[in-house]
């Protein structure tokens, strides 16, 4: 393994440490809708794109983001089928969402997904359906914050936790093919270390109220994934990460007037 990639899961492990353990703790303060919008601000797909237009170039970026609304689709499905499950514990849970999402994610890799409209409809579609499934059909009602405290055990557990997760992830995704990365890019590392951290420390309905907000706000990797496509080749890879990241945060700004108005 190279340098470079041994750097680049190493990073990848303290930025998904540092980033999921600080989500979950202000999802906890500020309640399930405002920590299901930050939760999905880009970290671990920023990480990998960065690294892999590093090591590649920004054309086999672009290759790879037209599969990013497949991977975005399976993890909207990921977050359901996790959500659903949970009444029956967290370790079925955690196994029927994950079989769910390799499954989805072979067959996916397995077929030529090039055209990023269509991938990008179907994605929508899924999205939307989910979304209607949690706030409509199951009734999932938002949840208000608890300012508790954390010790340090605790918070470095989280990010010991989650940044283990995330950086497995990037290390597999360095022997795969440009579609391939754009599916494995999504895993859902940082939703799945977020849901099983939640669910630990607020119990289930907490972490099932942030998953319906983070069904919506995963179409900010979208919009985030959609800029970097636009600005690599134009202002180069630091430039448009900068650029994609404010774009981000100002489509979550957005989102979150229309959360908090016509969800429970």
């Amino acid at each position: 393994m190279e340098i470079s990639q041994i750097l680049k899961i190493a990073f990848s492990f303290f930025v998904a440490g540092f980033w999921i353990s600080f989500t979950t703790a202000l999802a906890e303060r500020l309640g399930s809708k405002t920590g299901g919008l930050v939760s999905n601000l880009p970290s671990n797909i920023l990480v990998s794109f960065v690294f892999i237009a590093l090591a590649k170039n920004t054309n086999y970026v672009r290759n790879a983001s037209v599969s990013v609304p497949v991977g975005m689709t399976i993890d909207t499905l990921f977050l359901v089928v996790f959500t659903l499950f949970l009444r029956f514990g967290l370790a079925t849970a955690i196994i029927s969402s994950l079989v769910l999402w390799f499954s989805a994610a072979y067959i996916s890799c397995s077929i030529s997904l090039h055209n990023y409209g269509l991938n990008l409809i179907i994605y929508l579609a899924v999205t939307g359906v989910s979304f209607l499934i949690l706030e409509k059909a199951l009734k999932i009602r938002s949840k208000p914050g608890d300012l508790k405290r954390y010790s340090c055990s605790q918070i470095f557990f989280r990010a010991f936790f989650a940044g283990s997760v995330v950086s497995t992830v990037v290390a597999l995704s360095e022997f795969l093919g440009p579609q391939s990365i754009g599916i494995i890019a999504t895993f859902p590392a940082v939703l799945l270390s977020t849901m099983v951290i939640l669910t630990v420390s607020r119990g289930n309905e907490f972490a099932r109220s942030t998953a319906k907000i983070l069904v919506l706000s995963s179409t900010n990797i979208i919009v985030y994934i959609f800029s970097v496509y636009l600005t690599y080749p134009v202002i180069g890879i630091i430039f448009g990460t900068i650029v994609s990241f404010a774009v981000s945060l100002f489509y979550i700004a957005a989102l979150r007037q229309f959360v908090e108005h016509l969800t429970r």
